[in-house]
């Protein structure tokens, strides 16, 4: 079992009931009368009885009830969240699946939206409970408090939320109790009565105090159950009453329990109070764990000193899988103030570190790393970091554990620790921030050049760690030189069972090589790697086959890709959550270029419903795919509710980058959608990097051109080309035909708008000539009727005549050219044969010259000295002799099948 679960379940048990449990119905009604709110707030100083109250009258209450108690740890988001979950659970097991994802995902959670998500999925639970958090006077985080005002004010009707606190909640508690929301409880109803207290004295300490003691010892304490306890319990251990009673008058509650616990403390064996002083520096504990830190010199039972305490109510047992302990945040307080005094700094220190050292051996590593910080040991705390790094990292678990280590440790010891500069830069690395980790990087490689007594073993293993950063550094900024040398020096220095880290260098080494041109050596890379024990690491083949996937993929072999995202899928039997994302994403884009819509949308929604424990980017990019291929399914509604879904993701994992691509696929879908205008505003308002990367970077690159195509101003309409020609420039420098494919469609367009549509034809024919051995259909598809017109008019030139109608039959009806299914044709069978035109009279091509020329009827009558009616019949019969129904139509059709001179083209038409 998990060692975090075996901690969590300690928090999900309230503390067992005290024996001397007196009943106080005045107060059961009081609570049940509470339910009638969705929120009720037990508010009272310590000592006050809440936990036990409501730990007795939960056991009454009809509704089922489940428990957390807080603790300091709890400040963080994801442990309190979790420890919420963890509750709710115990009534529902398997429940809250989605806010159970988005708290064990790689990537940050926003509060609000963790809040929104509970109340969501509590909505959708089987019946009403009650969630209790004791101690709430703990979370002073405001991330924390952010999450429960937004629980606060959409509470679902079937939870009932207890909270039991020593502070009012930092929170709007009059409006809520003003829209009937919150029922309060204080201090003054919580007081015992004169009746409630003797009951108390008398079970707590028997028949041998008089009802004048016992009614004296209830005005004193006014009703304090705190002190009415610990008074019993000086009195069990030997002081006389009256003594009691007497210090209850002479002292304020601030020295009350002082002086009960001195009485107490007194009485107890060299032993115990041994075992009380130095146990409290724990927040709980187990035998085993007390055993650890104590290190009995003298063979003290500890369990049998552990029943003692537990027969005399100084410690609370909570139960689960192992038996925990913990004290009384009072006397826990009175022990660990008594412990700084009469043991000294220096043995706090060494029990935290045994403490730590414990924790570690049982594989409880953030308590390790916080009681290493405690004990003032930063080179343990980190050194403890580091060698549990690695290990993370190859079952793909590294970025919430980093998430939550990192942030224990003061700022000048994050930066100081070379081991925490490494975990920092693996941090940004799995955040896909990889140019933000450039600059540590560097730091870095300064701070291990001062360090010469550095061992070579560390030294060669940081070196391996900084090799693979650059590496990644270049291969993402396509620098295919810098990334061989860089993962070449991975391989020299990185141990061969850090598979991730090798496996991910095999990944950018080889593609490197295929950016230079040199597809043998990739092939090779490729083959050589697969062919290696996949049994050294999880996560090695795993890591490998995501880059043989991308290789595939930039290779434009659909095929490949396909089979290969299948067989990362079969042997990803440990289900990492880095690569499995990202084969679902591959096997994704795959389909949709195969226009497989139904298939696509599958694999698609699988990436985009791990976006909380995957791989951010790939999980990003498969919800993006989601929302086109939906709308390419003509899902609009669907479409949009999933793009709402991205762009939401968008701000939770950080904006940035994430905000510019969400623009642009916000962008492409308004173009799929027929909203051009608001596509071309985002374009005209974006500049990008000259060379990106071209698995992901590149798409903002092509909807921007796609925007720019449907203007009609000659500048947007350049600008498109010039952008085009560019990227075209950048791809082929890199060998990446399947970027060629769109780039040579989208250049053909421009082309065609700049009315070279001779021109235009020839580039198409490049990319379908990249295109046909893969049976690309998407990429056409989605440029809608102007590709349509252009891939009909390629028929003229009997150019792949079987593929170009397999690509014009996946058009949308409404996409298709007019002259493709014009039923009056007699010159070319609907089926795909090729038009065969009847030679035009000498006339008929002087009316198609003046038409080329934007002439109007009357000016090519004026032209030919003929009459306007006699033009219109040879532009009747050139039309059905081309098989068109416009001039436009005409012009290009006649160009395309060299009518014209293909250096013949239209001028400039107005506005462009």
């Amino acid at each position: 079992m998990d060692p975090v679960t075996l901690i969590a379940r300690a928090k999900l048990v309230p503390p067992r009931l005290p024996q001397e449990l007196i009943s106080r119905p005045r107060l059961f009604d009081i609570l049940n009368a509470a339910l009638t709110a969705p929120i009720v707030l037990v508010s009272a100083p310590a000592g006050y009885g809440k936990s036990t109250l409501l730990e007795e009258w939960l056991a009454r209450v009809p509704l089922p009830a489940c428990w957390v108690s807080l603790e300091e740890d709890d400040n963080d988001l994801n442990r309190f969240a979790s420890s919420l979950l963890a509750a709710i659970r115990t009534l529902f097991p398997g429940a809250l699946n989605a806010f159970h994802a988005l708290l064990n995902g790689p990537q940050s959670s926003d509060p609000r939206r963790l809040g929104t998500l509970l109340c969501d999925q509590i909505s959708e639970l089987p019946g009403e409970f009650i969630l209790t958090l004791d101690d709430y006077h703990l979370i002073k985080n405001p991330a924390v408090q952010q999450f429960m005002e937004q629980l606060f004010h959409n509470m679902p009707t079937l939870l009932h939320l207890v909270v039991a606190t020593r502070i009012d909640l930092p929170m709007p508690l009059a409006r809520l109790r003003g829209q009937g929301q919150l029922y309060q409880v204080r201090s003054r109803d919580l007081r015992f009565t004169p009746d409630e207290a003797c009951a108390f004295l008398r079970c707590a300490v028997g028949g041998d105090l008089s009802e004048e003691i016992m009614q004296q010892l209830a005005a004193r304490t006014e009703g304090w159950v705190t002190a009415l306890r610990f008074a019993a319990l000086a009195i069990r251990a030997g002081t006389k009453p009256q003594d009691v009673i007497k210090e209850i008058s002479i002292s304020g509650n601030r020295y009350l329990m002082d002086y009960f616990l001195d009485e107490i403390w007194a009485q107890q064996s060299p032993a115990l109070q041994e075992f009380l002083l130095k146990s409290s520096v724990l927040d709980r504990f187990t035998i085993e764990l007390a055993d650890a830190v104590l290190e009995w010199q003298h063979g003290e039972d500890t369990r049998a000193l552990v029943q003692q305490l537990l027969r005399n109510e100084l410690v609370n047992a909570i139960s689960g899988e192992q038996e925990w302990y913990r004290y009384h945040h009072l006397l826990r307080d009175f022990l660990r103030g008594r412990a700084r005094a009469e043991c000294g700094k220096a043995t706090i220190l060494q029990l935290h570190r045994r403490a730590s050292f414990w924790y570690a051996q049982q594989g409880f590593v953030t308590e390790a790393i916080q009681h290493a910080l405690r004990a003032r040991d930063y080179d343990g705390g980190a050194q403890l970091v580091e060698a549990n790094l690695y290990d993370a990292i190859d079952r793909e678990m590294a970025r919430p554990l980093l998430e939550s280590w990192l942030p224990l440790f003061p700022p000048q010891v994050l930066e100081e620790r070379i081991e925490l500069v490494m975990a920092r830069i693996w941090l940004l690395s799995f955040q896909f921030k990889v140019r933000a980790a450039a600059a540590l990087m560097s730091e870095a490689g300064r701070r291990l050049a001062d360090m010469p007594d550095l061992s070579p073993a560390r030294r060669r293993r940081y070196a391996g760690d900084l090799a693979y950063f650059q590496s990644a550094l270049a291969y993402f900024t396509c620098q295919p030189e810098q990334a061989i040398e860089y993962a070449e020096r991975v391989f020299e220095n990185v141990p061969l069972d850090f598979g991730n880290a090798r496996g991910n260098a095999v990944f950018y080494r080889a593609h490197a090589y295929e950016m230079l041109g040199k597809e043998e050596i990739a092939n090779r890379l490729f083959s050589d790697a697969l062919k290696q024990d996949f049994g050294v690491s999880p996560s090695f083949s795993s890591r490998v086959m995501v880059g043989l996937c991308a290789r595939y993929l930039s290779r434009a072999d659909l095929g490949n890709v396909i089979t290969t995202a299948k067989d990362l899928l079969r042997l990803n039997k440990d289900n990492l959550p880095l690569s499995t994302p990202w084969a679902h994403y591959f096997l994704g884009l795959a389909h949709y270029e195969l226009n497989n819509l139904e298939r696509a949308a599958q694999v698609f929604s699988i990436a985009a419903e791990l976006r909380y424990t995957g791989h951010v980017r790939a999980c990003y990019e498969g919800l993006a795919w989601l929302a086109l291929t939906q709308q390419a399914q003509g899902l609009t509604e669907r479409a949009r509710a999933t793009f709402e879904l991205l762009e939401t993701f968008a701000d939770e994992i950080g904006g940035g980058v994430y905000l510019l691509l969400t623009g642009a696929y916000r962008a492409r879908l308004a173009l799929m959608q027929g909203d051009s205008e608001r596509a071309l505003r985002w374009a005209t308002g974006v500049t990008f990097d000259p060379k990106p990367y071209p698995l992901f970077e590149i798409e903002p690159h092509l909807t921007q051109i796609r925007a720019l195509l449907t203007s009609h101003n000659s500048a947007h309409l350049r600008a498109a080309l010039d952008e085009t020609n560019a990227l075209l420039e950048h791809v082929q420098t890199i060998h990446n035909p399947w970027r060629q494919i769109a780039l040579y469609a989208l250049k053909a367009l421009a082309l065609d708008a700049a009315r070279q549509t001779a021109a235009a034809l020839d580039t198409l024919q490049q990319s379908l000539t990249l295109a046909a051995p893969h049976k690309f259909i998407r990429t056409y598809v989605d440029l809608g009727p102007a590709m349509a017109r252009l891939l009909d008019l390629l028929l003229t030139r009997r150019f792949m005549p079987p593929y170009v109608q397999q690509i014009l039959a996946a058009f949308p009806s409404h996409a298709r050219p007019r002259i493709h299914a014009k039923p009056s044709m007699s010159k070319m069978e609907l089926d795909g044969e090729i038009r065969n035109i009847e030679p035009l009279t000498i006339r008929e091509l002087q009316v198609l010259e003046g038409l080329t020329r934007r002439m109007s009827r009357n000016e090519i009558a004026a032209q030919l000295m003929v009459s306007p009616s006699t033009i219109k019949t040879h532009t009747h019969r050139l039309y059905s002799k081309l098989g068109v129904n416009s001039r436009d139509e005409a012009v290009r059709v006649a160009l395309a099948f060299g009518i014209l001179e293909k250096s013949a083209t239209f001028p400039a038409a107005p506005g462009v």
